[in-house]
């Protein structure tokens, strides 16, 4: 149960100059008994499914919209088109979302 915790505390430990140009850590990398609470939380809910709009031009989220884990993507996929203006775009979608009525 503590190995995630204790994982994430070694990769920090070994990459903690990556975020000194954001992130300032006072105290050091946290430890994995600061680590365990907020990991182990994480195991109890189900992880966040999200539906994302990339513009690979210019390398942004544009969009995105948190769908039900159990749930089908395709009626999340549609109110995210409502938040873009894409006349004139190319616009490509995995298999699951190639059907009639998305396109």
């Amino acid at each position: 149960m503590a190995r995630p915790a204790i994982d994430m505390a070694v990769f920090a430990e070994a990459k903690q100059q990556f975020p000194t140009g954001f992130l300032q850590l006072k105290n050091g990398v946290p430890s994995h008994d600061t680590l365990r609470p907020s990991l182990g939380a994480r195991r109890a809910r189900s992880p966040l499914h999200m539906i994302s709009a990339w513009c690979c031009d210019k390398r942004l989220v544009l969009a995105h919209i948190a769908t039900n884990a159990k749930s089908n993507e395709c009626p999340a996929v549609f109110k995210l088109l409502e938040f873009l203006s894409l006349k004139d775009s190319i616009v490509t979608a995995d298999a699951l979302n190639c059907q009639q009525d998305i396109a």
